[in-house]
């Protein structure tokens, strides 16, 4: 056998190449990431489920007490419809937006929709909800344009109200609306909206019958998103809505550091959870977990 010859033996005793890595590989590079969700996430969220459902005896005594209390109660139907609110209109604005910045070939307006849509994630939470309070407030500018269009004739109360929260929240979360949605318009071709208006649809009828239903993945998953962050928020119901908007962060809020009641602070974490686990398994269980990925991607 001349050194250019291989041994047949010796070429079957190699190992073949798998892009595949194997299972000890696999547990190996999973293992830091589940031990860091065990450490911040589930272990954590048991500790709060069991603070609720064992102290002072174990039982569904805290839940009950809440459903009983018509201010948590309140501070229920509250974070929840105006969640719904936001949801709603950050869809349809964010739908809107993210579609002109899909469609429009000027880069002066892509710009400035751009920095419109990202400036809220530049500037500061509290800075933030301090500046809609100056502009909401019964001198500030939005009751002075109003005024000087003559629409309203005194000045306008917007501040401590609901509508107040829901604007407040609404420009905090419509970039989480808006970002997803425009990686899916990103990869819709335009020729086909352009082919619809060819046959007779209307520019809405297009939209609706095109764009629509392969967008319906990542308006549902941002959805999500902009609901479940929505429902936790703190900063802005207290300083925007005061006692009229209580939310349930505010509910936690005051039953930590003012009633010193650490079991029913702990069952209004476990309801919040909940209801954010519920809202994510839905729209699993609607789109499926890779579609719902692709529409977040």
């Amino acid at each position: 056998m001349t050194s250019l010859e291989l041994d047949p033996k010796a070429v079957g005793a190699t190992k073949t190449w798998r892009p595949q890595l194997s299972g000890l590989s696999g547990v190996a590079l999973v293992a830091p990431l589940v031990l860091l969700l065990s450490v911040v996430f589930v272990l954590p969220l048991g500790k709060l489920a069991w603070i609720a459902l064992s102290q002072p005896h174990f039982g569904l005594g805290h839940f009950r007490a809440f459903i009983n209390n018509p201010a948590s109660v309140k501070a229920l139907e509250t974070t929840f419809r105006v969640s719904a609110i936001v949801t709603c209109l950050a869809l349809a604005i964010g739908g809107m937006l993210a579609w002109e910045l899909r469609t429009t070939k000027s880069r002066i307006k892509k710009w400035i929709l751009w920095s419109s849509v990202l400036f809220p994630l530049w500037m500061g939470l509290v800075v933030r909800n301090f500046a809609f309070s100056i502009l909401l407030a019964q001198n500030g500018a939005v009751n002075r344009v109003l005024m000087y269009l003559h629409l309203v004739h005194n000045p306008v109360s917007l501040l401590y109200t609901q509508k107040a929260v829901t604007i407040g929240i609404l420009y905090a979360l419509l970039p989480f609306a808006v970002l997803p949605m425009y990686a899916t318009f990103v990869n819709i071709d335009l020729t086909l909206v352009q082919a619809a208006e060819s046959l007779g649809a209307s520019r809405a009828r297009a939209l609706a019958g095109v764009v629509l239903p392969l967008s319906a993945t990542s308006v549902l998953a941002s959805g999500a998103i902009v609901f479940v962050l929505s429902a936790g928020f703190y900063i802005t119901p207290l300083l925007l809505g005061g006692p009229t908007s209580p939310f349930l962060a505010t509910l936690i809020s005051d039953d930590i550091f003012v009633l010193f009641n650490i079991p029913a602070a702990a069952t209004i974490g476990v309801i919040l959870v909940g209801v954010a686990l519920t809202i994510v398994v839905v729209a699993w269980r609607l789109v499926g977990f890779e579609r719902l990925q692709r529409g977040l991607a």
